[in-house]
């Protein structure tokens, strides 16, 4: 790895460090802008995300990462960021259901989603909101897919996966060092209270 990104990955971090502590001593308003999502997660109270010099959203770190007012916000936070997948939100006879390419998941909820019934819809996932297995979660929960790549990051691993339709890859979180070998087909559990919908045309929140 070269040594000058080595130092300035350090130099970032010190002064991080220095402005929490600015911040601390001075009991007052700072306002810091930078492009760097981590310095954004790690200083900020509240953040806004500008694009173009647009504010896309304003809230707590956790809130935002949590819940993305648009794709551009849910792209922009988390490493690797939020997966944006083509689906389509169906009836399911005894509740509502969300079809990605030949998987059918289950919704909790279909709040906010009725007339989306029969529609193309962006469904959104975060690498950490899948898990590999599906051991104690039923199958209307999990998605399916063949192993892309995988990537060693020391204290964590991540595969990318591809769920065999246009545009659909999901990356999830795994320990290091990843076992899984490109082309294995897996199944991955979904926390489906985490999952968020957007309007594939605008990109807006659903």
């Amino acid at each position: 790895m070269n040594p000058f990104r080595i130092s300035m990955r350090k130099a970032r971090r010190t002064a991080r460090i220095e402005v929490q502590r600015l911040h601390a001593d001075i009991e007052s308003t700072i306002v810091y802008v930078t492009n760097d999502q981590s310095e954004a997660m790690s200083l900020a109270d509240r953040v806004a995300i500008l694009d173009k010099g647009v504010i896309r959203q304003v809230g707590p770190p956790m809130e935002v990462y949590a819940n993305p007012a648009d794709t551009i916000v849910a792209t922009f936070l988390g490493t690797p960021s939020m997966a944006l997948l083509p689906a389509e939100i169906v009836s399911g006879g005894d509740g509502t259901d969300v079809l990605v390419g030949t998987d059918r998941l289950r919704l909790r909820s279909d709040e906010g989603l009725g007339d989306w019934l029969g529609r193309p819809i962006t469904m959104g996932v975060r690498p950490n909101h899948l898990r590999i297995g599906s051991e104690d979660a039923p199958f209307n929960e999990c998605l399916h897919g063949i192993v892309v790549m995988t990537e060693d990051h020391g204290d964590q691993g991540f595969a990318t996966v591809d769920l065999g339709v246009a545009g659909a890859e999901v990356t999830v979180t795994v320990p290091a060092p990843p076992t899984l070998a490109a082309g294995e087909r897996i199944e991955m559990a979904v926390a489906m209270g985490s999952i968020r919908f957007f309007d594939p045309a605008a990109g807006l929140a659903i």
